[in-house]
C-alpha cells in the first residue's frame, strides 16, 4: 500500500525542466515571431535565472543558437540541393537561396524589425558564434568546389579568408536596409561576390 502511494506521488510530481526544454521553448518563441525574454522564460519553465544562464549563456547566445538550430539543417539541405551545379554557379545559387529565403523568412524579419541593433550584433559580429558558423559553412562549400577543380583560389588566399569575405559582403547587402537604410538587394550582392570566384585556369592545347 505504501509502495503504491509512493509510486502515485512520483507520477504526479511535475518533471523538472531541462536545457532541452529551454532550447525547444526558445525555438517556439522565435518561430512565432515573439521576443525571447530570459526572465519570462525562466519563470515559465520554473527554473532560476542563474540556471538558465549556466545552461545557455546570455540572451544573445541563446538567440544565436536558436537561429542556428533552425537554419543549420536548412543550409545543409541547400548545399546538397545545389551539388549538381559546379563551381561559381553552385556557390552563387547557394548564396541566392540563402539571401532570398532569409529576407522572406517571417520569424527573421520580425526579429530584425523589432530589435535591429540586437539582430546586427548577433548576426554580423563576433558577439556570438553565429557568423563564424556561417563562415565555416561557406568555407566547406568552397573547399568542396576547389577539390572538384571547379574554382581557382590563389595560393596566397586561404579558403577561410575567402569565406569570410563572401560572408561579410553578403551581410552588407542582405542587411543594408538596417545598416544603411537601403533596400536589401540579393542580386547586387551576387554580382559583387562573383568577382571573387574566378573559374579555374584552362591550359592551352
Amino acid at each position: 500500500m505504501a509502495k503504491r502511494r509512493t509510486q502515485a506521488a512520483r507520477s504526479t510530481t511535475p518533471r523538472s525542466a531541462t536545457r532541452a526544454d529551454v532550447e525547444q521553448r526558445a525555438r517556439e518563441l522565435f518561430l512565432a515571431g515573439e521576443r525571447i525574454d530570459m526572465q519570462a522564460l525562466a519563470a515559465e519553465l520554473g527554473i532560476g535565472r542563474a540556471t538558465l544562464y549556466r545552461w545557455v549563456g546570455d540572451r544573445d547566445a541563446l538567440i544565436a543558437s536558436t537561429i542556428w538550430s533552425i537554419t543549420g539543417p536548412v543550409l545543409d539541405d541547400l548545399a546538397e540541393q545545389t551539388r549538381r551545379r559546379r563551381g561559381r554557379s553552385r556557390i552563387l545559387a547557394l548564396l541566392h537561396s540563402i539571401g532570398t529565403d532569409l529576407l522572406t523568412w517571417a520569424p527573421y524579419t520580425a526579429f530584425v524589425l523589432r530589435e535591429p541593433a540586437t539582430a546586427l550584433r548577433i548576426l554580423t559580429t563576433p558577439a556570438t558564434d553565429l557568423e563564424q558558423r556561417l563562415v565555416s559553412f561557406i568555407e566547406s562549400v568552397l573547399v568542396e568546389e576547389r577539390d572538384r577543380g571547379t574554382i581557382s583560389i590563389p595560393d596566397d588566399i586561404s579558403t577561410a579568408m575567402l569565406a569570410y569575405a563572401i560572408t561579410r559582403l553578403s551581410e552588407s547587402f542582405f542587411f543594408s536596409d538596417v545598416i544603411a537604410g537601403r533596400e536589401a538587394d540579393v542580386d547586387e550582392a551576387l554580382r559583387v561576390i562573383s568577382l571573387l570566384l574566378p573559374a579555374p585556369a584552362t591550359t592551352g592545347g
